[in-house]
């Protein structure tokens, strides 16, 4: 009976809806979705190359809290991107109107973080929490910007567990503004294409819920069309798109250009710094560290909709700034000293590449890039604590874009390979009577493991113990003394030494003593079995770790028989292990490493029994006799 009134309430009583065939929800369509979408149209008309509107409008069945969270109903706006209208209207399956929402009813604030110090940007922000569920909601919201050089894109798939019934595009063209489009994944969901006189429609009906994936990247695998223009604006600036050297010879120009020199008292501290002797290297990391020392980040999200960076003489003045104030206050002082560097444009945050075939706004944060002969240093301009030219998984693998003065260039950051991120670990571990084990411990890691680690510097002693209580939390009623931590900020190296005591760590019988060997270093979780996988998947950052335990054993036992030797191979990684006995000292030697790449979805179960190996690996054990 419910289904009946669904049906009729949206086929006659709403105006949003009337348009829309409503299929009757199947049982399949129910399965795994927090929230069914009904109807969803997005209209994107590019009125000129520096107007756009778009209009969205969609009506979703919702089922429980999580279907909620996941609609997008608030907006964002500034003085450039206009909301013109914004409403949202609730329903029962009944058909009768709980609560409507115009545009007024939604709260406007500033879009403000803790790290924020002030912002243009606001956004309104719909107040309500639903009483019951399900509900039917339907959104409208229509917007009006004069920047066009960003990347706009349609997927009808918004978020995991939802089931979209039918979801469509429409592209309104213009023969003085012709749209680009780059399509992903359409023939695999059944995306339709009809090319009018005055349109182009993408449609698709249908589409099941999705359930998440591990190592899945989404963006790589859900349908969506990318639009973006040859000629494009950026509050009131013209922009030739056509390609990225055109697009950052304008960008360098409006933007950056004016605003690269810094002021004579600057200069002359750190003129007490930087010798006329010192080499192009040495100015470098004195500069870095003299920003460092100096400046502190903080979010400004002002003036040219947070794409200019603020003065330089801003920066000196209140010693804070961006990733933009920052990284162009560092290059404005290298160049005070006749040193050339690039203000650089990429994604910070989970690996993402922003489409070099795609010329159009796709960056979320900025690093300054100097060359260095045939290769360049990336600096990190907000980081306080970061090594000079160090990038970390924030920044490293992917495309920037950098801008030069005659133009710009998508270039490729730091890649830093799976044999390079390492963890070596060596100890020296005695065994207690009780039960107990007690000894002394090294651990180097290098490069992206650096980053896992490095913090501790800062942390007081507190912390730094409960880290490790938290980080060995199978070693019981843990102990740490003489606590080292050595950060070498040249090769980007973080030594952790310690000396410490677990007890009841093994098995102490009558005659024998069961010794699990891995005593710091275990790698067992293991990914969920996946029926019906439909994705790849993708480890973005490889590792290599080696430990090397050597273990005295007590006077009177011996060890009659040692775990055999293991060598795993596979695609996406390898184990190696091996047990010795040499002097009365049980030395246990073990490598993991993690291979970074894309698989294919097919390869899941070996990955997922490759990891199952290893953790029946991790947890090997030695019989230690006694005499």
């Amino acid at each position: 009976m419910r289904l009946f009134f669904l049906v009729f309430f949206l086929g006659i009583n709403s105006a949003f809806c009337q348009n829309v065939r409503l299929p009757i929800i199947t049982q399949e369509q129910k399965d795994n979705a927090n929230a069914i979408k009904i109807s969803q149209s997005l209209v994107v008309d590019y009125k000129s190359f520096d107007k756009v509107n778009v209009i969205n409008k969609y009506a979703v069945l919702v089922f429980n809290e999580s279907g909620y969270t996941n609609l997008d109903i608030s907006k964002s706006y500034d003085k450039s991107n206009k909301i013109k209208k914004l409403s949202t209207t609730i329903y029962n399956l009944q058909g009768g109107k709980i609560k409507q929402f115009n545009k007024s009813d939604f709260k406007d604030r500033s879009v403000t973080d803790e790290v924020s110090i002030f912002s243009d940007d606001r956004i309104l922000q719909l107040d309500y929490t639903p009483l019951s569920y399900p509900f039917i909601l339907e959104y409208e919201c229509e917007t009006e910007s004069i920047n066009t050089a960003f990347l706009k894109s349609w997927s009808p798939i918004s978020s995991l567990y939802e089931t979209v019934l039918e979801s469509k595009l429409e592209i309104i063209k213009n023969p003085l503004c012709p749209v680009n489009v780059k399509t992903q994944k359409l023939e695999e969901y059944g995306v339709e294409k009809n090319e009018l006189a005055d349109k182009i429609i993408y449609s698709v009906k249908n589409i099941l819920a999705i359930k998440a994936e591990s190592y899945a990247d989404y963006s790589r695998e859900f349908p969506s069309v990318k639009m973006f223009l040859n000629k494009a604006s950026l509050e009131g600036h013209s922009f030739d798109m056509s390609s990225w050297k055109e697009f950052g010879k304008k960008y360098y120009e409006y933007f950056i250009l004016n605003n690269s020199t810094i002021s004579e008292e600057t200069k002359q501290k750190l003129d007490k710094i930087i010798s006329p002797n010192d080499k192009k290297l040495d100015v470098l990391k004195k500069v870095y560290k003299y920003v460092q020392d100096n400046t502190r980040y903080i979010s400004v999200q002002v003036g040219v909709g947070g794409w200019k960076p603020m003065e330089v003489s801003d920066v000196e003045k209140y010693g804070y700034g961006d990733c933009k104030a920052l990284s162009n206050y560092t290059r404005a002082i290298l160049k005070a000293y006749n040193v050339d560097s690039y203000y650089t444009l990429l994604y910070g945050g989970n690996k993402m590449s922003f489409e070099e075939d795609i010329v159009a706004k796709q960056s979320n944060h900025v690093i300054l890039t100097v060359p260095d002969n045939d290769s360049y240093i990336f600096l990190e301009c907000t980081s306080q604590t970061n090594p000079f030219g160090y990038q970390g998984e924030f920044t490293s693998n992917r495309n920037a874009f950098l801008l030069k003065p005659d133009g710009g260039e998508v270039i490729k950051t730091n890649f830093y390979k799976a044999e390079d991120n390492t963890q070596i670990t060596k100890s020296k571990i005695f065994l207690s009577e009780n039960g107990s084990i007690l000894g002394d411990v090294e651990i180097v890691s290098k490069l992206t493991q650096y980053d896992n680690v490095a913090h501790l510097e800062l942390r007081n002693p507190k912390q730094k113990l409960d880290y490790y209580i938290n980080h060995f939390g199978h070693l019981n009623n843990l102990e740490i003394s003489n606590l080292n931590l050595i950060n070498n900020k040249e090769d980007f190296s973080f030594t952790e030494k310690f000396s410490f005591k677990a007890q009841n760590y093994y098995e102490n019988g009558l005659n024998s003593i069961i010794l699990p060997l891995n005593v710091f270093n275990r790698f067992e979780s293991i990914p969920a079995k996946q029926r019906n996988k439909r994705f790849s998947f993708e480890i973005d950052y490889g590792f290599t770790d080696t430990d090397e335990l050597e273990i005295l054993l007590p006077n009177n036992t011996t060890v009659t028989q040692l775990p055999e030797k293991i060598d795993l191979v596979e695609k996406f990684g390898e184990y190696h292990s091996e047990v010795l006995l040499e002097n009365n000292k049980l030395i246990y030697k073990r490598k993991l490493i993690m291979k970074d790449g894309v698989f294919a979805k097919e390869d899941f179960e070996s990955f997922r029994k490759f990891r199952e190996q290893i953790n029946k690996l991790e947890n090997v054990k030695v019989i230690i006799d006694k005499l």
